[in-house]
């Protein structure tokens, strides 16, 4: 295994490109002013690591097709990065940027923050994100997605995987066939959603009032118990629109 190291000096908007075939890519916050890259691997001379003002690019560009052994690329960033990275099978670790845009193969993606807007295609990865400030649009073929907060609008889908936001602040669009699906918190004004055999799983706040469409053909539908004490027209109204082959849709109450 041999290493290479480069750093570059940024400004207030950086951006990072990333791209990768297989091994782990680690974005870590480091210096306001810098980006710094580390790679560890066996052919670490045959990535392309340059700037082009604010924009470090990260880019495995091997001469042979057939290469044994994978490379691990540690990237130093200011928070304030916006994160795009193309991977393969690689994994992705994230700590605070910006923004993040990922697309991958197999690889799993885990971000912690996010401060901006976020978008992650996964064939097979999944997809774990702590926090999303702005928009989030998320979706895999086998893989489950876990989402611990979104303020902005969300949006997940997934083949056969699951699907979980703990607490969604916007409006939300889940999809998935056999995968369920569930928000523990629903904090916005549209919930649409759409399974084949999936359960889903829905829990908002109290003091709402519900315009509902849920239709499942051999699964059942549940409401939670009218509030005793309605208020007059100052609650808000909650849209909830799922449909479902044979799962399941409950809708509850939030603790």
């Amino acid at each position: 295994m041999t290493s290479r190291r480069e750093q570059f000096v940024v400004g207030d908007r950086p951006e990072v490109v990333v791209g990768l075939p297989t091994g782990r890519v680690l974005v870590v916050n480091g210096a306001p002013d810098a980006v710094t890259v580390d790679v560890t691997g066996p052919l670490v001379d045959e990535f392309e690591i340059t700037q082009i003002g604010d924009q470090v690019t990260v880019r495995w560009t091997p001469a042979r097709r057939i290469v044994r052994g994978s490379h691990r690329v540690r990237i130093e960033v200011p928070d304030r990065t916006a994160l795009t990275a193309n991977l393969a099978s690689a994994d992705l670790d994230v700590e605070t940027v910006a923004s993040l845009d990922v697309r991958l193969a197999s690889g799993d993606v885990r971000a912690r923050t996010v401060h901006g807007d976020a978008s992650v295609k996964s064939a097979s990865g999944d997809v774990e994100i702590e926090w999303v400030g702005g928009k989030l649009n998320a979706a895999t073929a086998s893989g489950d997605i876990v989402v611990d907060h979104c303020a902005g609008d969300c949006s997940c889908a997934s083949a056969s995987g699951d699907l979980t936001v703990r607490t969604a602040g916007g409006d939300v669009s889940m999809r998935s066939a056999s995968g369920d699906v569930q928000v523990e918190r629903f904090e916005g004004r549209t919930f649409r959603g759409k399974t084949m055999s999936g359960d889903a799983r829905i829990d908002l706040p109290t003091g709402r009032t519900l315009e509902v469409d849920l239709v499942s053909m051999s699964g059942r539908c549940r409401l939670p118990d009218p509030s005793p004490n309605p208020s007059d027209g100052d609650r808000p109204v909650v849209e909830l629109i799922f449909k479902s082959v044979s799962g399941n849709i409950d809708v509850g109450v939030a603790p």
